[in-house]
C-alpha cells in the first residue's frame, strides 16, 4: 500500500533505540546487553499504554539478528534481516497478543513451535503482548519452557498490568518498568513531526494536546492526528480548544478571579457558559483544581518549573500567584476536589457545581482568620501581663513606717516576720526566719543555697519563695504533688536549711514518711543545696478524717488553756447536711481513703 496515509503513531514509529522518547533508562542497558552478549532469554517490559515497549521489543529483535550492528548497538536498518522485522515479515519474530490467545492450546502450540530453531537470524523472538491476560493454566504450560528455553529462544512479555503476573514468570525474567512521559518530551517530539511534515503549530497547542495525551506518546499523536484533520498545517490554540471541546485556560483565568473576588453574578453566568457550550461539569472542576495546583506550587517554590503550561500562561501564573495566601489556595483545592466527587453522585449536578462555586467565592480568607487569632493572641497576653502585675503587687510586702525618732529607745522593736509555728520536734525551730525577699520569676532564676552561711544550707526565704515553683513543675511524685497544692492537707513550714510538713490527714501522714528520702533528693537537687525534709503530725495532732471531710480531735486531755503547747488549733468543720453518718475510714479501700483526703470528699447517701 505505497502511498496509502499512514497515522502519525506508525509513521514515525522509533527504529532505533536513540529515536524513543523518555526511556533512556532502558534503551541503553538493552543496547550494552547486545554488545556485551548479556542477553537474558525473558524481559518483561512493564509500563502505561503509548510509551514505547513493543517498539523497543521490535528494535531488540532487529538488535539481536543484525549482522551489521554499529559501535552503540543499534541495527542497521538495512540487512535483510532489519527490513524483514521492519515490515513484520520475518518468521523468526512472532508477536502474539495475550488477549486473544490465552488458552492452554495457544501456549502448547508455542511451545511446539520454539523447539525450531531461527530460519536466517541467530535468534526467534517472542513477543506477547498484554502478556496478563493469559490464564492461570497457560502461565502454567509456558512455565517449563521459560524455566528451560532452548539457546536460540528470547522472549519478551509487554503488559501494562505485571501485578497480574504469576510469581514463578517474574521470578524467571528481567522486568524494565516504562515510565510515563512528561509534557515537555511529548510536545518537544511533536515540535519535531511537524518541522519534518511543515505544520505550522504554536507552543501552547502542543501543550493541550501533550497534556491530554497523559504521559502517552501513541495517544497524544493521535490527538495530533485529530487536531491537523480539524486545524489543516496550520494549528492555533484556539482552533485546538474548538476540535477537542476544551476548556481553554483564559476561562480558568477568568473563572478563579471572579471566586476570589467574590462576584457571584459572574459565576452563575459563566456556569451558564459551561452549560451552554456543552462542557462537562468534572471536566471544569478538574482543570480547576489544577489551576490552583499551578498558583499553589508558583507560590510556594517561587518559579515556574514545575507547572506544565506554555511561557505565556507561565508569567502570568507567576503574577497571579501573589494575590493569594498559600492556605487560601490549599483550602480552594481541597473543595473542589470535594465537588468533583461528590459530583459523581449528585441529583442535580448543576445545583451542587453551582453551590460549591458560590462557596467558594464566600470562604473567609485567611489573612482574616490569621489577623483575628493575633489579635486574640495578643489580648490573653495583655491580660495574664496584666494578673501577673496584679498578684505581683498583692504578694509584694508593704512597706514598714520608719521608726519615729520620739521613740522611747526602751520599746521593743516590730519583728521582721512573724515567728512559725513548730511541732515540738525540734527546738531550734523556735527562731524566726529572715524577711523574705521581694518575689522574683522563681521559673528564670531558681533559689540558690547560697543565702544561709551559718547553716551551711539553703536560707529559709529561698525555700519559701522557691517552693509553690518546685510543686508545680519539679516534683515527681503525683499524689505528693496533689496532697501539697491542695489547700488544708499539708501545713509546710520553712527554716534555714529545713522544711517541716505537718499532715493534717492520717493518709497524707503516711503518704509524706514512705516519700520524704525522694523529696528530700529532689528539693535538694532543685534548690542547689543542703536541704532536710521533716514531716509529721499524721496522725497525734490532727485525728482522723471522716466521712464527711471534718477532722475528729484526738482522744486525749488538753490543758485547759486551750491546744497543746508547739501544737496547731485546727479549725473545727461544720458538719455538712443531708449525708450519710461517717463511717470509719479504716473499713474503706486505700483508693477511697486517698480521694477522701486529697479532695475533702463526702459520702451522699443514694436515694
Amino acid at each position: 500500500m505505497d502511498g496509502a496515509y499512514l497515522v502519525t503513531a506508525r509513521k514515525w514509529r522509533p527504529t532505533l533505540y536513540k529515536d524513543v522518547v523518555g526511556q533512556e533508562h532502558v534503551s541503553q542497558t538493552l543496547r550494552n546487553a547486545v554488545l556485551g552478549q548479556r542477553l537474558h532469554h525473558a524481559y518483561i517490559f512493564n509500563g502505561p499504554r503509548g510509551v514505547g515497549k513493543t517498539t523497543s521489543a521490535r528494535i531488540l529483535a532487529k538488535a539481536v539478528n543484525c549482522p551489521n550492528l554499529t559501535p552503540e548497538g543499534e541495527p542497521c536498518n538495512e540487512c535483510s534481516s532489519c527490513v524483514e522485522i521492519g515490515t513484520g515479515r520475518s518468521i523468526d519474530v512472532i508477536e502474539i497478543d495475550g488477549a486473544s490467545n490465552n488458552s492452554v492450546d495457544d501456549v502448547r502450540n508455542l511451545r511446539e513451535n520454539a523447539q525450531y530453531p531461527p530460519v536466517h537470524g541467530k535468534y526467534k523472538l517472542y513477543i506477547i503482548d498484554e502478556v496478563h491476560m493469559l490464564s492461570t493454566s497457560a502461565f502454567n504450560a509456558l512455565l517449563k519452557t521459560l524455566e528451560e528455553p532452548p539457546r536460540h529462544l528470547i522472549f519478551v512479555f509487554a503488559t501494562t498490568e505485571p501485578h497480574k503476573i504469576p510469581a514463578t514468570i517474574l521470578s524467571r525474567c528481567q522486568r524494565f518498568d516504562f515510565r510515563r512521559m512528561q509534557v515537555e518530551e511529548v510536545a518537544k517530539h511533536l515540535r519535531h513531526i511537524s518541522e519534518r511534515e511543515g505544520v505550522e503549530i504554536d507552543d501552547e497547542s502542543l501543550v493541550i494536546i501533550a497534556k491530554k495525551g497523559d504521559g502517552s506518546m501513541r495517544d497524544s499523536q493521535s490527538i495530533y492526528d485529530q487536531v491537523r484533520s480539524f486545524c489543516g498545517n496550520d494549528i492555533k490554540a484556539a482552533m485546538v480548544y474548538n476540535a477537542l471541546n476544551l476548556i481553554d485556560q483564559e476561562f480558568f483565568f477568568e473563572l478563579a478571579g471572579a471566586i476570589r473576588r467574590g462576584d457571584v453574578n459572574r459565576l452563575f453566568a459563566m456556569t451558564q457558559e459551561v452549560f451552554l457550550r456543552g462542557y462537562d461539569m468534572q471536566e471544569c472542576l478538574s482543570g480547576l483544581a489544577e489551576h490552583y495546583r499551578n498558583l499553589l506550587t508558583v507560590l510556594v517554590t517561587g518559579d515556574t518549573d514545575m507547572i506544565e503550561v506554555s511561557g505565556e500562561f507561565a508569567t502570568r501564573f507567576e503574577s497571579e500567584a501573589a494575590e493569594y495566601k498559600q492556605t487560601d489556595l490549599m483550602n480552594l483545592v481541597r473543595m473542589t476536589l470535594q465537588t468533583e466527587q461528590a459530583l459523581r453522585f449528585a441529583p442535580q449536578p448543576r445545583l451542587r457545581f453551582e453551590f460549591a462555586l458560590v462557596e467558594m467565592a464566600r470562604m473567609p480568607q485567611a489573612a482574616e482568620l490569621t489577623a483575628l487569632l493575633h489579635e486574640i493572641q495578643e489580648l490573653k497576653q495583655a491580660i495574664n501581663s496584666g494578673a501577673t502585675l496584679r498578684i505581683e503587687q498583692s504578694a509584694a510586702p508593704a512597706p514598714r513606717p520608719a521608726a519615729s525618732a520620739a521613740a522611747p529607745a526602751s520599746a521593743p522593736a516590730t519583728p521582721a516576720a512573724a515567728p512559725p509555728r513548730d511541732n515540738g520536734q525540734d527546738s531550734d525551730a523556735a527562731a524566726p526566719p529572715a524577711a523574705p525577699p521581694p518575689l522574683t520569676n522563681k521559673k528564670d532564676t531558681p533559689p540558690s543555697g547560697s543565702g544561709n552561711a551559718s547553716s551551711g544550707g539553703v536560707s529559709a526565704a529561698s525555700l519559701e519563695n522557691g517552693w509553690s515553683d518546685f510543686v508545680r513543675s519539679k516534683l515527681s511524685n503525683v499524689i505528693l504533688r496533689g496532697y501539697l497544692k491542695k489547700a488544708g492537707l499539708v501545713n509546710v513550714r520553712f527554716f534555714d536549711g529545713r522544711i517541716e510538713m505537718e499532715a493534717l490527714a492520717p493518709t497524707v501522714g503516711d503518704t509524706l514518711d514512705e516519700q520524704r528520702i525522694s523529696l528530700q533528693d529532689e528539693v535538694a537537687e532543685y534548690y542547689g543545696g543542703s536541704v532536710e525534709v521533716r514531716t509529721g503530725g499524721s496522725s497525734a495532732a490532727t485525728g482522723a478524717i471522716d466521712m464527711f471531710g471534718s477532722v475528729n480531735a484526738p482522744q486525749q486531755s488538753q490543758p485547759s488553756g486551750g491546744a497543746s503547747p508547739g501544737k496547731p488549733e485546727a479549725a473545727p468543720r461544720p458538719a455538712a447536711p443531708d449525708k450519710t453518718p461517717a463511717k470509719d475510714q479504716a473499713d474503706l479501700p486505700e483508693l477511697d481513703r486517698k480521694i477522701i483526703d486529697l479532695f475533702n470528699a463526702s459520702e451522699i447517701a443514694s436515694r
